[in-house]
């Protein structure tokens, strides 16, 4: 059994919370453990941590990560960072070892900018939309059997910001994604309140309608709750798109379907950047990538395959 599925296998179910088209079903581990790190978020607001360009030129697909601390620094798959030439997400989830500088992989999500309006970049508090965030996973995972690097397909990236500013008729002089989250905050902040993390929860299982968005789980419930609200957003701005369609909810069932079905994908490890190994999770159902370190997985991210 890989340590995924040992991992998922430990999880229960907490009872589900709902905000109009979006439920989630909080997963709760009571034997919880962690390596120890801290979040780029506590990192970069102590002073711990700088992301940069890589030089002075940039290069669209790399930044630079200057860790300065001791502790190693958990960076989050979708994480977005704003600033510099351009705004970036990352794009895995990466252990950053303490006193360490690394190049790390992402893909702009700000077509019309190439100028520098910070040195350095800042957290926006947010992770790429949900709906772009698993087809970037996908073409990561296709990039890494055909190229042996982490780099997603970038056109289809702002492909797909193109077409969420549209639907959601939100202008952007840049086509920058930030532009969506901030027309919406109202309206984002309206789900945040709606969901509130259980004590034990390490993640949570997420629905938009009756069809399943995602999962999202932590190797602890302090990370998890340190991270919930920009996972939120990120599944909040796709909820919205069908909020007028007054969908059905979906049953614990179906959320127990969803584990067995991430259980039955394939899963094959990868040297990752930093500390452990990137596996990435397959299936004709199924996409997701997933961080383990000394066999134990840190961040797991799992949503269907999008068309």
């Amino acid at each position: 059994m890989t340590a995924i599925n040992t991992t998922l296998s430990k999880l229960f179910f907490g009872v589900p919370q709902n905000h109009k088209a979006l439920t989630m079903f909080p997963l709760l581990q009571s034997d919880a453990v962690t390596l120890g790190y801290v979040t780029l978020d506590e990192a970069l607001a102590k002073g711990a941590a700088s992301v940069t360009e890589i030089s002075e030129a940039g290069s669209v697909p790399q930044l630079k990560l200057v860790n300065s601390g001791e502790e190693p620094i958990l960076l989050l798959d979708g994480d977005e960072l704003v600033g510099a030439k351009q705004n970036r997400v990352l794009n895995m989830s990466i252990l950053a070892p303490g006193k360490s500088e690394l190049v790390i992989p992402v893909s702009c999500v700000e077509a019309g900018r190439w100028n520098y309006r910070s040195r350095n970049f800042a957290s926006a508090g947010r992770v790429q939309f949900n709906r772009g965030r698993a087809k970037k996973v996908a073409s990561v995972s296709a990039s890494i059997k055909m190229r042996r690097t982490f780099s997603s397909d970038q056109s289809e990236v702002w492909g797909e910001i193109e077409e969420k500013l549209l639907r959601m008729r939100s202008p952007s002089p840049t086509n920058a994604m930030s532009d969506i989250y901030e027309d919406y905050e109202a309206r984002l902040e309206a789900y945040l309140e709606g969901f509130k993390p259980e004590v034990t929860q390490v993640g949570a299982v997420l629905f938009i309608g009756q069809t399943v968005a995602g999962m999202d789980l932590f190797d602890n419930p302090a990370t998890y709750t340190k991270l919930w609200h920009k996972l939120l957003r990120s599944y909040a701005l796709d909820a919205i798109e069908m909020e007028e369609e007054q969908a059905r909810q979906p049953t614990p069932q179906d959320a127990v379907d969803w584990l067995e079905a991430i259980k039955k994908s394939a899963k094959e490890s990868h040297p990752s950047v930093g500390l452990g190994v990137s596996t990435r999770i397959e299936d004709p159902r199924v996409v997701g990538a997933a961080l383990e370190v000394e066999d134990q997985p840190i961040h797991v991210y799992a949503a269907p395959v999008m068309a």
